[in-house]
């Protein structure tokens, strides 16, 4: 884990870092069609909600970067990215209870977890699902 996600979030042994079987169940339901579609409105989306979130954070308006995190959260739990939906859970509670600096350190965490999860998602696109040991 990066040193900014260490900073603000506790160490969880067990929370994976991406969980693949969100992305198979996707699959399962519509096919590399479906996944890829969602992995692409993903690629699209997922920065304009960051920089949405990251504004709001700078503006000290705590509200909106809730929000944006709120919509990120859901979006990253679909495609598997686990650290990122965290992420976005720690910061939607952060941002509850006002503007902090704490919101902005979690943002910038976020950046780090999507340029990982994206870098992933790219590779499932390209590469197919790893397939699961028995």
């Amino acid at each position: 884990m990066s040193p900014n996600i260490e900073a603000v979030l506790t160490p969880d042994e067990d929370a994976p870092v991406f969980d693949h079987a969100a992305l198979g169940i996707l699959q399962r339901l519509g096919g590399d069609k479906l996944l890829h579609a969602m992995i692409d409105v993903f690629a699209v989306e997922a920065p304009s909600r960051l920089s949405a979130a990251r504004k709001g954070a700078e503006s000290l308006d705590s509200e909106a970067a809730r929000r944006a995190l709120h919509a990120l959260k859901s979006s990253s739990a679909q495609l598997g990215a686990a650290l990122m939906h965290r992420l976005c859970a720690e910061g939607e509670r952060v941002a509850a209870q006002g503007a902090s600096p704490r919101l902005s350190q979690i943002i910038a965490a976020l950046d780090a977890a999507y340029d990982a999860a994206s870098e992933r998602l790219e590779g499932v696109k390209s590469q197919g699902l790893p397939v699961e040991a028995p």
